[in-house]
């Protein structure tokens, strides 16, 4: 389970996921971009990406994310 750490204009580009991608942001802000749909992140917020999905993120404001694959 990686620990995410990010600083305000870090981002992570879209790539495909081959497994579920389950992301809890533990603190911060940011844009989750799944599958070219913009998705705001803050903080206490799961965002669940499918198997075979796109996804990356951006960071805002000091993020931590915890992420977790499944499958």
């Amino acid at each position: 389970m990686p620990l995410i750490c990010m600083e305000p204009g870090q981002e992570i580009p879209p790539h495909g996921g081959h497994s579920v991608g389950i992301f809890y942001v533990k603190e911060g802000k940011g844009v989750f971009t799944l599958d070219n749909k913009k998705i705001d992140m803050e903080k206490d917020m799961i965002i669940i990406a499918p198997e075979g999905s796109s996804r990356g993120m951006k960071c805002l404001e000091r993020m931590v994310v915890l992420a977790i694959s499944v499958g």
